[in-house]
């Protein structure tokens, strides 16, 4: 895979994570976690993601980011002072390690939902079919959840030896072929 690709699929992920706080924890946080869930919903279509992140999406990356205690407590004070949506999430903070927060949050994505944030990366939109787009989900399918998101974590550490970025980059080569990708 190219490192063009890979500096404009990666941040556009990234981005659209960026804002991400909160979910579902226990006792006395769950009007935080709803808050949070809520915002994340409200404010995905900004997010530059080629699919909508529904209920389900928002409550998986919002128990994710309030496993960080640092988040947790950031999100939680922004709550306690009356923040809401885009204000909330910004309340989060930087991560201490952005490639865990990373993985947690990229945990939250299905195989068709990182199908479709590579097809919207593919220089020539019109080489783009469902079968294509079927193919990198089926492959992805068989690397498994925890492979794909290693091998996308890697290339944007530019990790050139990481064995799922070359499965990732395989992958892609043989369902959308080389010249794809620029």
């Amino acid at each position: 895979m190219s490192k063009k690709f890979v500096t404009r699929v990666v941040p556009v992920m990234l981005l659209a994570l960026a804002a991400c706080g909160g979910g579902s924890d226990s006792g006395s946080s769950s009007g935080l976690e709803a808050e949070v869930s809520k915002a994340l919903v409200e404010g995905a279509d900004t997010g530059g993601l080629p699919f909508s992140v529904d209920k389900e999406m928002a409550d998986c990356i919002t128990s994710a980011v309030l496993k960080d205690s640092a988040f947790k407590d950031n999100l939680q004070k922004g709550y306690d002072e009356g923040l809401k949506g885009q204000e909330l999430l910004d309340s989060v903070g930087d991560p201490e390690s952005e490639t865990d927060m990373t993985r947690l949050m990229f945990s939250c994505f299905s195989s068709e939902q990182f199908a479709e944030l590579l097809a919207g990366q593919i220089e020539d939109q019109s080489t783009v079919t469902d079968e294509k787009k079927q193919c990198i989900t089926d492959e992805f399918d068989k690397m498994g959840n925890e492979a794909v998101v290693d091998g996308f974590i890697a290339f944007s550490s530019n990790d050139k030896t990481n064995e799922n970025a070359t499965k990732l980059t395989t992958a892609m080569i043989s369902c959308f072929g080389l010249e794809s990708f620029g």
